[in-house]
């Protein structure tokens, strides 16, 4: 349910934090929001997940974002 998604999202949003960061050190100025579109299989695994809206202007470290996400079980 939305709860328990929010809660998986919440206990890795270190991650997220990690390659905007690691973004930074490669294009200081970046900065934005990231609206991210995301399917979860039936083994709670996300299957597909796309980068919907983003002023962030990072293809780095919109890859990074997704490609951490795919590896959270929810």
């Amino acid at each position: 349910d939305r709860d328990q998604i929010i809660a998986v999202i919440n206990k890795n949003k270190g991650q997220i934090i990690y390659c905007y960061e690691k973004g930074l050190q490669a294009q200081p100025s970046i900065g934005g929001r990231v609206a991210v579109d995301f399917t979860i299989g039936p083994s709670g695994r996300i299957t597909t997940a796309k980068a919907s809206q983003s002023s962030l202007k990072s293809q780095f470290v919109e890859s990074c974002m997704l490609a951490k996400m795919k590896t959270w079980q929810f």
